[in-house]
């Protein structure tokens, strides 16, 4: 697993049996995946089939995934009417009118039959809608690698920034660690010049003196706790070099 961001985006287009296919992917931070599809009618076969072909790349992020379909006008599917269906509609509808002393005429319009259920039928075209998802299967192969290359893209931008930033704690902990091997001796300076002024002439305790410095010194103490944090920072540098490499593999590989 390398060091990766949730955010990207990416979008393709390319032409499908029933027009120009568009789509576009969007991530942002997450703990969980969290999926959203937008699907034409013409492709709502293809939900279950994008799911798992999401689910085998990304692993955490909110995912938008939204396909438009722009339906060209030789690619639009014949409509049939289904005759035999509307003068069975048409002669028991006038019979009706008839029957409640309507008027056949201005009660049975076209319009009124035409919006009855099996009246107009729209021809499947299983043929060009089977070639269709075929190619949107193509752009939403194409747009999920150009999803994750923007967020390997994010994820080495992030990780150079984090390099930098170690640099500059390192930088800090070496300064600390420098003035600490200087913090006893100038705490010994400060205290018997105190005492000095404050006592003037009164015989110092050297004994005690010398106690109190080594007090101080227990306390300031910092060794372990630099040595540590050198540590982290060293196999923290370690882990960011690994990640760099492998997400440059990634890159490499999704180019």
């Amino acid at each position: 697993m390398s060091l990766r961001s949730m955010t990207g985006f990416a979008r393709v287009q390319g032409e499908c049996e029933l027009g120009l296919l568009t789509v576009e992917m969007r991530s942002v931070n997450n703990r969980y995946l969290d999926l959203s599809l937008r699907i034409p009618r013409e492709l709502a076969l293809l939900e279950e089939e994008i799911k798992v072909l999401v689910r085998g790349k990304v692993a955490r992020g909110r995912v938008e995934i939204s396909l438009k379909l722009q339906s060209q006008v030789r690619n639009a599917r014949p409509v049939v009417f289904n005759e035999e269906l509307l003068r069975e509609y048409r002669d028991k509808l006038t019979y009706l009118a008839g029957e409640l002393g309507l008027d056949p005429m201005q009660n049975v319009s076209l319009n009124y039959l035409l919006s009855l259920p099996g009246v107009v039928v729209e021809q499947e075209g299983s043929d060009d809608s089977e070639a269709s998802r075929e190619r949107a299967k193509e752009l939403i192969a194409l747009g999920l690698n150009a999803l994750l290359l923007a967020r390997e893209q994010e994820g080495r931008r992030l990780c150079d920034d984090l390099v930098a930033r170690l640099a500059f704690i390192k930088h800090g902990v070496d300064r600390i660690d420098d003035l600490s091997r200087d913090s006893v001796s100038t705490y010994r300076q400060r205290l018997l010049e105190n005492i000095k002024r404050l006592t003037q002439d009164t015989v110092l305790d050297q004994g005690r003196l010398e106690l109190e410095v080594a007090l101080f010194a227990d306390r300031a103490n910092i060794t372990e706790e630099v040595v540590r944090l050198n540590t982290h920072l060293h196999n923290f540098r370690q882990f960011l070099s690994q990640q760099l490499e492998k997400i440059r593999e990634q890159v490499q590989n999704l180019e």
